[in-house]
């Protein structure tokens, strides 16, 4: 679907075959800082490619077909061709790729001798064209672009904006001594005469059909919000990062690079991260928080909070979406900082269409090492930041010498000290003795330290010697049937946050179910005290970290019974009626689909043969037929309800 802001797309080409052009990198920067400003005011899309060749330009215009409003080109040209980066490129091809183009206004060839081009497109019923009648210079040919859309941003039409061009560079060298009439050329058929322009090489060519173009100007709009994405809060005092923090300040500042933040799961990356970006998000003109769940352009592109705010409507091609958007953050001027929590080697594909320095601190945190990023890394607490950690969260006894026993034990892992500290401080063990007794009972070997030196290399295995530890604080307590089942739907659920009214609906729970719904909440406010659940108490929202999610998965088990609501709410939420649905709004829901085939295995149940269906005709609707062609296999093996019609 078309965007509703008009798009300005700039190609330049530096064919050294033809001589280069010095002036090229300069217009290309001159005109994103000219433009920068009502592209932040929403008014309009950059899209650059600054080393454009014949593949790159039907590509783009495919991709972005009926977007684009102003197309410019910067390189060597002349009467029949434009240079690109590879090769010649012919003015017929471009013409009619550019006629394919509904709603664009202008296209501006800055090249020399381009007369003749110009010519070929209003024919093809391109409306209006800036094109050159000599050889230009480069210097020149850079100034006078700057200067046009310098006087657009300020919301002149075309027609002025091309006269104060005109007059800038006539003010600037007197080369161009004096000014032709008919700088304006209306040309509407072959038979009309084509007169040999001179002196002031630029003219304005407009289809006689289109004249009121010439007033045409760049529409005004709202400007961005600070936030362009929710932004999690901590509601507990950041403990044992403050060296941390003032380092990630430090090369987030310094850096020309994306950094880093990598660590073990549950040592904090994420809680450091929403940590930073609060204490100094006034330092920020826009911030945005990315968490990736699963593939990182269905994550970015199905962040309804953000496309929104950047006026952006996805078309369906998710990895292009992706690219639009990262496109259109670059191009958000003022300094601004973007979080990419839990990334990972997906991101290689994206590492160009980040956001860089100066404008933009992008910062991503992972389990993985990341080739093209900074790296910070993020390590366990030292033993006075632990204890200090503990405490925060019990106070029935300080014991000191026992207390630093127990977090040896788990090498002062942050996740591990928190949950064990809010499960004592819930099940009111006024005893660390004691609660080291608890332990050791369920085969906690207290004072010897998780090794982790066999397995340093992969983090991922790491985070897996702490699940003995926290499956004996998790047997500490007694888990109620209530509060069982709700940590069931929590590991069926994607780790990212939720509105507690969005987990019942996915539940089919409702508040006339009273006794229902009351258990569900008492065992949703223990959970949280316990520490098994996440709240963010000023978003009001709850979640389930990664690790407690695989601790308990292999604790509990989830069937497909314990889920079933679960799997009936997403499965309908998936499925696609052909003819009113838009396949687009079913891609957010791929990860729960997702989350549910990794919790649920080897189900024969009709229903989940229709919710894997479902899923299938989705991941065909996004582009993935290798995974649609896998699940649709597996829900032949068993019954047979039909997939729908994809008539």
């Amino acid at each position: 679907m078309p965007s509703k802001r008009p798009i300005f797309f700039f190609a330049f080409a530096n064919n050294v075959e033809q001589g280069y052009l010095s002036g090229l990198k300069k217009e290309s920067k001159e005109l994103r800082r000219s433009l920068l400003p009502i592209h932040d005011a929403r008014q309009i899309e950059l899209l650059r490619e600054p080393q454009a060749d014949n593949e790159d330009i039907p590509e783009l215009l495919t991709q972005y077909k009926d977007q684009i409003s102003l197309f410019h080109y910067g390189g060597h040209g002349d009467g029949q061709h434009l240079y690109f980066e590879d090769s010649k490129g012919h003015a017929g091809g471009l013409s009619q790729l550019l006629q394919l183009q509904k709603g664009l206004n202008l296209v501006f060839l800055n090249a020399c001798s381009t007369q003749e081009q110009a010519y070929q497109y209003i024919e093809a019923g391109i409306p209006c064209v800036i094109a050159t009648t000599l050889s230009i210079v480069d210097d020149h040919a850079s100034y006078f672009s700057k200067c046009f859309y310098d006087a657009l941003a300020k919301e002149l039409t075309i027609k002025d904006a091309f006269d104060t061009a005109v007059g800038a560079l006539r003010l600037k060298t007197n080369k161009y001594e004096t000014q032709l009439e008919n700088e304006v050329v209306a040309y509407r058929g072959i038979g009309l005469g084509r007169r040999e322009l001179k002196k002031m090489p630029w003219r304005i060519y407009v289809h006689e059909d289109h004249q009121d173009l010439l007033n045409w100007k760049i529409p005004k709009a709202s400007r961005l919000p600070k936030y362009l994405t929710e932004l999690p809060t901590i509601g507990d005092e950041i403990i044992g990062r403050e060296d941390e923090l003032a380092a990630l300040y430090s090369t987030l500042e310094t850096s020309q690079r994306v950094v880093l933040m990598n660590g073990m799961g549950g040592i904090g990356k994420t809680t450091t991260a929403i940590a930073f970006a609060n204490r100094h998000k006034d330092e920020y003109a826009h911030i945005a928080w990315i968490e990736q769940l699963g593939d990182f352009s269905i994550d970015l592109t199905t962040n309804k909070v953000l496309t929104t705010n950047l006026d952006i409507t996805p078309s369906g091609d998710t990895s292009a979406d992706a690219k639009l958007i990262l496109n259109a953050l670059s191009n958000i001027g003022g300094k601004s900082l973007l979080i990419l929590d839990n990334g990972n080697e997906q991101l290689q594909q994206f590492k160009g269409y980040l956001p860089k320095a100066p404008d933009w601190h992008v910062l991503i945190t992972s389990r993985q090492d990341l080739a093209f990023a900074k790296k910070m890394p993020l390590d366990f607490l030292s033993e006075d930041e632990a204890l200090h950690l503990f405490y925060n969260h019990y106070d029935w006894e300080r014991n000191d010498e026992v207390a630093k026993g127990l977090l040896r034990t788990i090498d002062y892992h942050t996740l591990t000290v928190e949950i064990l500290a809010k499960t004592a401080q819930n099940l009111e063990i006024k005893s660390l003795k004691k609660m080291a007794t608890l332990l050791k009972e369920r085969g906690i070997k207290i004072g010897k330290p998780v090794d982790f030196s066999t397995v340093a290399h992969s983090k991922e295995e790491q985070t897996r010697y702490l699940f003995p530890y926290l499956e004996a604080i998790f047997q500490l307590p007694d888990i109620n049937e209530a509060e069982a089942y709700l940590l069931k739907q929590f590991i069926g659920l994607p780790p990212t946050f939720f509105k507690w009214e969005e987990i019942t609906a996915l539940l089919q729970v409702s508040e006339e179910e009273e006794t229902i719904w009351d258990e569900q909440i008492i065992a949703r406010n223990a959970l949280k005290k316990k520490g098994w659940l996440i709240y963010d108490e000023k978003l009001k929202v709850y979640k389930m970290h990664r690790i407690v999610q695989d601790v308990l998965e292999e604790k509990l088990k989830p069937t497909y019974e314990d889920l079933e609501n679960l799997i009936a709410s997403i499965s309908d939420s998936l499925h696609i009626d052909q003819a009113k649905d838009n396949p687009v709004d079913k891609f957010p829901f791929v990860i729960f689909g997702e989350r549910i085939l990794q919790v649920i295995h080897n189900q024969t149940n009709e229903n989940f043969t229709v919710f894997q269906s479902n899923l299938a005709l989705v991941y065909q609707d996004l582009g993935d037929y290798e995974q649609a062609r896998d699940l649709l296999k597996v829900c032949l093996l068993y019954t047979s309800p039909s997939p729908r019609d994809r008539g």
